[in-house]
């Protein structure tokens, strides 16, 4: 079984910039790539758009009290509803995807 990786970095990079106004899929301008090599099965957005950097160093400061709890479902409402309107693309997605034997043309 082959592995495909694009550069994380790139990636991240190219879907900001892009903001998603080149596809309507959250992996923006590397879609069609990873379509043309692969069977994409099923797919499951994850979100963490914003929370990954919103909580990077302070999420272990956080309880499990009701204050601290309500922030964090706040945190989590705002991004939730920003990735169902399409505010935001989601920045962790899984792929069930199969190799395809011909890369598609075109």
């Amino acid at each position: 079984m082959a592995l495909w990786k694009l550069p994380r970095l790139f990636m991240r990079r190219k879907c900001w910039r892009a903001s998603r106004r080149n596809c309507g899929d959250s992996l923006c301008g590397h879609c069609s790539r990873v379509k043309k090599h692969f069977e994409i099965i099923d797919r499951k957005d994850f979100g963490g758009t914003l929370l990954q950097l919103l909580l990077e160093d302070i999420v272990g400061n956080f309880s499990n009290k009701k204050p601290d709890r309500k922030i964090l479902q706040t945190l989590f409402d705002a991004e939730q509803s920003l990735l169902k309107s399409g505010t935001l693309g989601s920045e962790f997605t899984l792929i069930v995807a199969r190799h395809r034997e011909q890369p598609l043309t075109g």
